[in-house]
């Protein structure tokens, strides 16, 4: 038995065009960024998922994004898209510390920069998205 998607193909064409806009104004262009067909997961608004050794990434959206507030649509956009801009730094850890660590070592080291990393997105998203448009089909 198959799941109802959360998101009908008129409502994820117009979050794309969306996030296709964000994505430019950012810089992005090199990068294939869609609306994931799968949800974010439940502790998220919304989540990225690039794709290893590609320029390509899912973006996931929580059950209701689309009753967000706009300014919540936007920073979480916003937010995902720096998500990939830090993804090659970022995999510098997630794919050659544990090779390279023991470990426990490894593991501290892994938590403390998704830590500081997800800090460091919010602070940028809080100031980059009030410079981006909003979306223009937010009902807040």
């Amino acid at each position: 038995m198959s799941k109802k998607p959360h998101l009908t193909t008129e409502q994820a064409d117009i979050i794309q065009a969306y996030i296709d806009q964000l994505r430019d104004l950012m810089g992005l262009h090199r990068w294939d960024i869609y609306v994931a067909a799968k949800r974010a997961p439940k502790d998220a608004r919304a989540a990225i998922h690039p794709a290893d050794g590609r320029a390509v990434a899912a973006l996931s959206l929580c059950k209701d994004w689309l009753d967000s507030d706009p300014d919540e649509m936007r920073n979480d956009v916003v937010h995902e898209l720096i998500h990939v801009i830090h993804r090659d730094q970022t995999d510098l850890v997630r794919l050659t510390g544990h090779r390279a660590l023991p470990r426990t070592a490894y593991l501290v080291l892994q938590s403390a920069h998704r830590s500081a990393t997800e800090v460091m997105v919010d602070h940028l998203a809080a100031i980059i998205a009030p410079t981006m448009p909003l979306p223009d089909f937010a009902r807040g």
